[in-house]
């Protein structure tokens, strides 16, 4: 199973500058300006650690990632990055791509700067927006309503893709319809 499978680890942020860290000695932003918190790049720029052996040699771009032997499944998230880059690398994966998906947290931001990215997507893959997130999706593709229920339908409408609206009351929709948990 090692051997197999990709294991990826990110940051959802910048370095941070609390809880006793001295961020200025260790060089925590490396040569770039600003901590967590701020829209500099040192405060949105995260590390990112791949490891799958024998497929991912050591100082491995992201984009190369994306051209590596195909797994199963992608899955997209925090610490994918905000950036210009971060959206050329979704863009290009959407483009190639052949697997199914999960795109949640930082990775739904490149549909948010790109919506023509939407129409790349299709019935087997998942996005996974909390309230603000939808939010800016609905703003940006000019979605209907105010209630995630209405707002998830028309994000799956667009996109075709299964919508989960996280959060109490989880809206799930998909081409078998809305279903809503409200288990907690």
């Amino acid at each position: 199973l090692a051997g197999d499978t990709l294991v990826m680890f990110s940051s959802d942020n910048g370095p941070t500058f609390n809880g006793g860290t001295d961020s200025t000695f260790f060089e925590s932003a490396g040569p770039f300006r600003g901590l967590k918190c701020s829209v500099l790049e040192g405060g949105i720029r995260v590390p990112m650690i791949a490891r799958w052996p024998g497929k991912i040699a050591a100082g491995t771009p992201i984009e190369a990632l994306l051209e590596t032997p195909a797994p199963s499944c992608w899955v997209f998230g925090c610490g994918l990055g905000r950036d210009a880059k971060s959206t050329q690398a979704m863009h290009y994966w959407l483009q190639n791509r052949e697997q199914p998906a999960v795109i949640d947290a930082d990775a739904l931001w490149p549909l948010a700067s790109d919506p023509r990215m939407c129409s790349m997507l299709g019935p087997d893959v998942v996005l996974t927006p909390h309230r603000g997130e939808l939010d800016r999706l609905a703003e940006v593709l000019d979605l209907e309503g105010s209630r995630r229920e209405d707002l998830s339908r028309g994000l799956q409408r667009i996109c075709g893709a299964v919508v989960v609206a996280k959060g109490p009351g989880t809206v799930t929709v998909g081409e078998t319809g809305v279903h809503r948990n409200d288990t907690g």
